[in-house]
């Protein structure tokens, strides 16, 4: 068999597994600003064993743990000051202040917390 043959039965068999990840695809129009945009979504199924279910569990503990401080930090002293803070000083105060409390921070990655914090700040 040549290099083409070999290449189009590869390609073909990526698509099949990829048809067999993917649940569903759906295409959907919806207007933005009066310009008509398609709007495309995929859906996929994960298929964890226990071991990564509870490294899921523990990014997303962490998640919201930072993103209900970082509300209530902000509501604190916004109350107090009627400044909010940025995320770098939400991130320092997140270091500084309940890392040392909660050790279980630290098993997971850095940049869970962070990035909740960060899209915490953009949010508000």
């Amino acid at each position: 068999m040549d290099k083409v043959g070999k290449i189009l039965i590869n390609l073909e068999n990526l698509l099949i597994i990829c048809y067999g990840i993917l649940n569903f695809f759906k295409l959907s129009e919806t207007f933005f600003h009066g310009v008509r945009v398609q709007m495309q979504s995929i859906k996929t199924k994960l298929k964890v064993n226990n071991q990564q279910k509870t490294i899921l569990a523990k990014h997303a503990g962490v998640a919201r743990h930072a993103y209900n401080w970082g509300l209530a930090t902000c509501i604190k002293e916004y109350e107090e000051t009627k400044k909010r803070p940025s995320a770098i000083t939400l991130h320092k105060r997140l270091v500084a202040e309940v890392k040392s409390i909660n050790p279980w921070y630290y098993e997971v990655s850095i940049g869970c917390p962070t990035t909740s914090i960060k899209r915490f700040r953009e949010g508000i």
